[in-house]
């Protein structure tokens, strides 16, 4: 990833962005495919097996998450000075658990009373906040060439 430069934001903070649209996209996909009704076999004419759309989708959000850790991994590398990488290291791992847990048990529980498909859009929504937060976030002082093979 950090051979290929986006086209805007910065080699870090435009794939981070990427990867997030990525999220607010696929997302709102899987919660479209909530909305399907269980015996529906046509989409545009197309025969259509849901669990395969809703398993392409589960693995296009993990794969977006993952170029989204990494990007913004990366991101803080160059923008922490050496001596900060430690805390930044412990606050995102707490992060990472307060995510888990509110991605997990509070949207089962709100699933519970207002569907999957409104949860998951409400979930998708909260990834835009992620695109603002980057997208005002300094670029690198001193950003790396890539290296080259």
């Amino acid at each position: 990833m950090d051979r290929y430069r986006p086209p805007f934001l910065g080699r870090k903070r435009g794939w981070a962005v990427i990867a997030q649209i990525g999220l607010v996209v696929t997302t709102m996909g899987l919660a479209g495919a909530a909305l399907a009704p269980s015996d529906s076999h046509l989409f545009l004419g197309l025969p259509i097996d849901w669990v395969v759309v809703i398993g392409v989708l589960s693995l296009s959000i993990a794969f977006a998450s993952t170029v989204q850790d990494i990007a913004v991994d990366a991101y803080a590398v160059e923008v922490l000075h050496p001596s900060e990488h430690g805390r930044r290291g412990g606050r995102a791992d707490g992060a990472l658990r307060i995510g888990f847990y509110l991605a997990g048990a509070v949207a089962i529980s709100i699933a519970a009373e207002i569907s999957w498909a409104m949860t998951l859009a409400i979930e998708a929504v909260l990834y835009l906040g992620a695109v603002v937060i980057v997208f005002f976030s300094p670029e690198p002082e001193r950003s790396r060439p890539p290296r080259r093979p």
